[in-house]
């Protein structure tokens, strides 16, 4: 068993590992895919708003007196050009010369050359680029920088106290026929701002650990319960074939001495008594296997004639059991079944429990405080005071390092607490270590 436990344990850490570098993989891949589906809407989107913004900032751009310009080119030369005159003289005169036709169509069609009309209103263009990412989902923190390539320095920016943060750099847009100017789209990567673009991912993630992890942790602790019952079971049922082998044996020998036609009357006593823990053994595991309150039929018994036979069954040459009254009262009303056996459970485990060869035990009754108190006192090895909170638990047995014998099935002392919850009274025991115990059934 302690093979399967070692093995479930390894399985299930080896379970989890591949969960965290799956759930790793998978986080770093959408990552991967999320950053790049960013940067290439961004940059479509950036270009569309950086057209329309030339475009509007050219209904609210004006000339001073005198002033003029145009702008045209010579798809033949792959030429573009912006020609500014004063009051009908040519002052200035910007050329660039397109390498593809691609890119003269590029210059003389899209923003490059309006850009040195009109200008661009940045933070107006900020608020559209916002609305459109907002649109197609990106919800990354960003800022918008109009740069100076030739000084490589940053002219206007949406945002310029976050530079540290804003890494993750889409594609330089230039403005303007001269390649001076360009415009520079920076995101927040770092974790606080990546995470408000990837928290339904790792939330998702976060998710699917904690499920698997409560459920490798049930798995796990089924097979520890049901590896620890069926340890209990086999040891259960070895003490009790331990426990019952004795009796059956010796009534086996008297039998055998009665059919080869020896005088047995010596022995009935022994015989009576081993019948007799028979009996208990049967009752106990009825009655605490069922583990519902116990049913009870009360009736006058004389109390002292009963733990008189008690007293009779169990004393032999190595074992001393006495009975003291401390009351004058002699009839009480029990079921006399459990009662007594209740009691004789008690000073069964005296007897079992003895610390040398010889033990002796005292069975005691008073009546006090409107209780009747049934005591069994013994000089055996004691309780040590750790476990006397637990040896009421159904199946409970103190460890065999702590005790002479690990005997019984660990029912007995819950089967007394039963008889005495039916009788709506208590149990409790006094015990000091390797010195002896007492215990007192209170009804």
């Amino acid at each position: 068993m302690g093979k399967t436990m070692s093995l479930t344990v390894i399985l299930a850490t080896l379970a989890l590992f591949a969960l965290l570098s799956l759930q790793y993989i998978w986080i770093r891949q959408s990552y991967k895919q999320e950053n790049e589906r960013v940067r290439l809407t961004a940059l479509q989107i950036i270009k569309r708003e950086t057209q329309f913004e030339v475009h509007k900032s050219s209904y609210s751009f004006k000339l001073e007196d005198g002033l003029f310009r145009f702008y045209g080119g010579s798809i033949e030369e792959k030429t573009v050009y912006i020609i500014t005159q004063k009051n009908g003289k040519e002052i200035e005169r910007k050329v660039r010369q397109c390498l593809t036709i691609e890119e003269w169509y590029e210059y003389i069609q899209n923003m490059y050359v309006m850009y040195h009309n009109n200008g661009i209103d940045l933070n107006r263009l900020d608020s559209s680029f916002t609305a459109a990412l907002s649109t197609n989902k990106i919800s990354i923190p960003h800022k918008l920088e109009l740069v100076d390539r030739i000084n490589n320095t940053v002219k206007e920016s949406t945002n310029a106290d976050s530079f540290d943060d804003y890494k993750l750099i889409i594609d330089t847009i230039p403005l303007g026929i001269d390649d001076k100017d360009a415009l520079v789209v920076k995101f927040d990567n770092s974790f606080a701002g990546m995470f408000t673009q990837f928290k339904n991912i790792i939330y998702v993630s976060v998710a699917i650990v904690i499920v698997l992890l409560f459920i490798l942790t049930y798995l796990a602790r089924t097979v520890s319960t049901q590896i620890k019952l069926s340890i209990a079971r086999e040891e259960f049922v070895n003490f009790m074939i331990h426990e019952i082998r004795n009796p059956v044996s010796h009534l086996s020998h008297i039998l055998e001495m009665c059919g080869m036609g020896m005088d047995i009357r010596k022995y009935m006593p022994k015989a009576n008594n081993n019948i007799e823990i028979l009996k208990l053994m049967l009752e106990k595991l009825q009655t605490v296997s069922i583990g519902k309150r116990l049913a009870i039929k009360p009736e006058k018994i004389n109390i002292r004639e009963e733990l008189k036979k008690i007293s009779e069954i169990y004393s032999d040459e190595k074992t001393s059991v006495i009975v003291e009254a401390n009351t004058e009262l002699d009839t009480i009303v029990v079921d006399k079944l459990h009662f007594t056996n209740a009691i004789r459970n008690l000073v069964e485990n005296a007897s079992k429990y003895r610390k040398g060869d010889n033990v002796n035990i005292v069975i005691s009754y008073l009546e006090e405080n409107g209780k009747f108190n049934v005591s069994v006192k013994d000089n055996g090895i004691g309780i040590p005071q750790f476990y006397t909170d637990m040896i009421f638990d159904k199946g409970y047995r103190i460890p065999a390092n702590k005790s002479v014998k690990r005997l019984g099935f660990g029912l007995g002392l819950t089967y007394v607490k039963m008889v005495a919850t039916a009788h709506n009274g208590e149990v409790s025991v006094r015990s000091k270590y390797k010195e002896g115990s007492t215990f007192t059934i209170s009804i």
